[in-house]
């Protein structure tokens, strides 16, 4: 689970919050659930709803693999704390996602997706611009930025061997960051 899914977790559990928890369960929090079973490995998942919630309320450096626990979110807190969102996670989703993104916390489903998909990016050129300035060697920022784009263009799917190939010169930008820009699948599998 990336960053960009744990945002979904966050997106989802405070829509699932302010549903009072009712059925059906918002689309972000399923879909967040449904790839966070594969990642959780240092307890074993949780069987039930409750147990899920229960998990959630402990500190997230115990249930979430830590490369992939985004730096803005202190994960010593949990993303619940007595079935509402904990003071960190609520933090997180109006400074880190809301605010960032200028996006309304009562958006569609598509609209947050599409959002948190494009503020992996913005991290990304807002980083480079941040080089572009202060690097000494704008030109080899701007090239880096052209071989992104161009990439991400002419790959709506790729490879980590792809990735290698492509990113392993890059000084600004790393094989890692764009690989989260694309979803996992697998060979002959929709994505």
């Amino acid at each position: 689970m990336e960053s960009s899914e744990f945002d979904g977790l966050v997106l989802g559990l405070a829509e699932f919050v302010r549903g009072h928890g009712r059925y059906p369960y918002p689309e972000l929090l399923r879909r967040a659930l449904n790839k966070l079973v594969l990642e959780v490995t240092a307890v074993p998942y949780p069987r039930t709803l409750t147990g899920l919630l229960a998990l959630l309320e402990k500190p997230v450096i115990t249930w979430y693999l830590r490369s992939l626990q985004p730096k803005e979110f202190d994960s010593d807190f949990g993303l619940l704390y007595e079935g509402v969102l904990s003071e960190e996670a609520s933090r997180y989703l109006y400074e880190e996602l809301l605010e960032k993104t200028k996006l309304s916390e009562f958006a569609t489903t598509l609209t947050k997706q599409i959002a948190i998909e494009n503020f992996q990016f913005q991290k990304i050129l807002e980083r480079l611009q941040e080089f572009y300035n202060n690097d000494g060697d704008p030109e080899r920022v701007q090239q880096e930025y052209v071989l992104l784009r161009l990439f991400l263009i002419e790959n709506p799917y790729t490879t980590p061997a792809q990735l290698r190939k492509t990113f392993s010169t890059t000084r600004h930008i790393s094989i890692q960051e764009v690989g989260e820009l694309y979803d996992e699948c697998e060979e002959n599998e929709p994505c």
